[in-house]
């Protein structure tokens, strides 16, 4: 829409998938508003253990959405749908993205259906992902239900996963996470 909601026209140039597929977020960049993130989850008509398997996919437009591009996608070994992306406003280029949701699977594990890629990292303006995992709580998987807030100044972010609320993402690493009340 240009004119407040009042009008709304179908922008999904570069969008390879069809009525399978449904955004979750949209990020603006902060400094840049032509360029734009979706997050993608993406049907499977399979259903896993508890609920529907999910695929999941990134999309980048550089054209206030004329035009969007696949920049991440999930594979065989990884895959699971995009809920969140959260820009470093210290530094755009650096960006985090948050895979999984309670109420779907993982597409790519069929053992730990609750697992899934995680959190994602770009240090490029959203070109290349890449995971960030290390003291991610495994014993429910990788899924990440979403992020709270946005990133806090170069220090982290706090993450809600199926653990709880908690703090982790370090200047790129993850660090064995602390519960919110020891982090206060």
């Amino acid at each position: 829409s240009t004119d407040t909601g009042a009008s709304w026209h179908k922008r999904d140039n570069g969008v390879l998938e069809g009525n399978e597929i449904s955004f979750r977020n949209f990020a603006i960049h902060p400094t840049n508003s032509d360029i734009v993130f979706a997050c993608a989850e993406i049907k499977t008509g399979s259903m896993g253990q508890e609920f529907d398997q999910a695929k999941g996919k990134i999309y980048k437009s550089i054209d206030r959405g004329q035009n969007w591009v696949p920049v991440w996608q999930g594979t065989a070994e990884a895959d699971s749908l995009v809920r969140f992306i959260l820009f470093d406003y210290t530094d755009p280029q650096t960006m985090y993205a948050s895979t999984g949701i309670f109420d779907r699977e993982a597409w790519s594990d069929q053992v730990n259906p609750a697992a899934g890629v995680g959190i994602l990292k770009s240090t490029d303006g959203g070109e290349n992902w890449f995971p960030i995992n290390n003291g991610i709580p495994v014993q429910d998987g990788s899924r990440v239900l979403g992020f709270l807030g946005s990133v806090l100044a170069e220090h982290g972010v706090f993450i809600n996963d199926a653990e709880g609320l908690q703090v982790g993402v370090f200047l790129g690493l993850v660090e064995p996470f602390q519960d919110l009340d020891e982090f206060v």
